[in-house]
């Protein structure tokens, strides 16, 4: 008897986690406010050359880390001076 309830139990906590499971993954997704949007990269108009690819990569080397930061994922910045300002406080 003590077996049967245990039985039960477990089919009955695993029917809770597929459906559970289910109806997650038929959720529709959701864009969270301060998560960072996905940008399309730029196509080349004229096939791209060398030349171009080199201006770009001195361009982003002349980045500082901060404007690095902000076009990665904007906002993160400003999480990261919360942050040292709460473990200061401790």
């Amino acid at each position: 008897m003590k077996s049967l309830a245990v039985a039960a139990l477990f089919v009955a906590s695993l029917g809770s986690v597929l459906s559970a499971a289910r109806v997650e993954a038929l959720a529709s997704p959701r864009i969270e406010a301060r998560l960072a949007r996905p940008v399309a990269l730029p196509q080349a108009k004229d096939g791209g050359t060398d030349k171009d690819d080199e201006k770009d990569e001195e361009e982003h080397r002349a980045l500082g880390a901060h404007a690095s930061l902000e076009l990665v994922d904007p906002g993160l910045s400003e999480d990261v001076l919360r942050l040292r300002f709460a473990a200061l406080k401790f």
